[in-house]
């Protein structure tokens, strides 16, 4: 009948709506657990940087059972097929909708700025995370220790500090997160330093001040410094140097030649994989004629503390220039090609202590420890405190 027809053509457009939606809601929910059988399984996420939960092994003990369904939880959600992807959707939801960051390591700032989110670098540059009286007390004591073993051994001892991007880029962080007291530890050590100690230290932070509107010497996308600002500090190093080790004063600082390009945003955009839309403007700046060449078997390399970073080790051709250990953290990835250039043997070593079993093995005429500010609240090691570390290491 024709007054049949309507609702019937209505019911089979309801009926196809409902098929359909049910086919997206259902490819939607197996999508990912196809691609995580089909598609080859990755080890480290590199939005994250960290390694991806293992398959886990099943072990017939009773412990075995009991942890096995949690391991078996977190590898099926670190192995999500196209979970890179989806975490990238979310994430440049949020920032490119709301300003908001996806991922607790970054910090969206104003003008294309990213800042490292760590909550304790965040509340060093407030200001809410001070260094106590006793802290400081310790930090020199420390210092200071090291500076007269290494002095009764013969070698010079040269601490470098190193400011966090938001001390000298601080006007690009978001209005949100106010500096609310002027007490950084880096700004703390330095007085205290220059008040209570006759330690031979270097503060990068008023340099950086003083150059930062010349060019830019912080990464946009990136909590470290760019080459720029490796090398600012690197002509401040090799001045303070000069001072201590006539030697170097035979050569001027190595000379660099300027290159500009444009690349994928750094560390920063990654995290929030948004490496495409926060693009970062590269100024580098290699060496003229570099003579330092690196050296790469590990037998020759001093035991390195932490095992899972080797040491570098640099060599130039002039047996006059001074031999060096760098004790240094991520900041001196930049840095390592202008200084290895100062040394006739330079050994850089990722610790943020002095080895003395690594001094000793090496003999250097000088060790240099830089500390980025971001690291000043953890408590300093002894010496004694060291040579017990590496002693349980030795022993596993």
């Amino acid at each position: 009948m024709p007054g049949h027809r309507e609702p019937d053509k209505l019911s089979r457009i309801r009926r196809r709506f409902q098929f359909l939606t049910v086919t997206l809601l259902m490819t939607a929910i197996w999508l990912p657990t196809l691609g995580q059988i089909v598609l080859p399984a990755p080890s480290q996420s590199l939005t994250e940087k960290r390694f991806l939960a293992p398959w886990p092994s099943l072990t017939w003990s009773i412990d075995g059972l009991r942890t096995w369904p949690a391991s078996f939880e977190a590898w099926y959600d670190d192995h999500l097929g196209f979970r890179d992807w989806l975490i990238g959707s979310w994430a440049r939801f949020n920032v490119q909708g709301f300003g908001i960051s996806p991922s607790p390591l970054t910090i969206i700032g104003k003008e294309g700025w990213l800042f490292l989110g760590d909550p304790d670098v965040v509340s060093n540059y407030r200001g809410l995370a001070p260094l106590t009286p006793f802290e400081l007390e310790r930090w020199g004591k420390v210092l200071t220790e090291r500076r007269d073993w290494l002095s009764n051994q013969g070698i010079e001892y040269l601490v470098v500090l190193v400011p966090d991007k938001n001390l000298i880029y601080g006007e690009y962080m978001p209005d949100s997160l106010p500096r609310v007291g002027q007490n950084h530890p880096l700004e703390q050590l330095s007085t205290y330093l220059e008040t209570h100690s006759d330690l031979p230290w270097l503060d990068l932070q008023e340099i950086m001040l003083k150059n930062k509107e010349a060019t830019r010497l912080y990464h946009k996308t990136d909590s470290h410094w760019n080459e720029a600002g490796a090398y600012l500090a690197y002509q401040e190093i090799h001045k303070r140097l000069g001072d201590t080790l006539p030697s170097l004063n035979r050569n001027p600082p190595i000379r660099v030649r300027s290159e500009e390009y444009v690349r994928p945003g750094l560390g920063l955009a990654v995290t929030v994989s948004m490496e495409d839309q926060y693009q970062e403007s590269i100024v580098a700046l290699p060496p003229i004629a570099p003579h330092a060449r690196e050296r790469i078997a590990d037998e020759e390399q001093p035991r390195n503390p932490r095992r899972v970073l080797k040491s570098r080790i640099f060599e130039t051709s002039d047996p006059l220039q001074p031999r060096a250990i760098v004790f240094r953290d991520s900041f001196a990835n930049a840095l390592i090609p202008y200084l290895a250039e100062d040394f006739s043997r330079s050994v850089f070593i990722w610790d943020r202590d002095v080895d003395p079993e690594a001094v000793l093995m090496e003999k250097p005429d000088i060790v240099i420890q830089e500390i980025a500010g971001r690291f000043l609240g953890r408590r300093p090691r002894t010496l004694d405190e060291i040579r017990a570390r590496n002693r349980r290491r030795q022993e596993k």
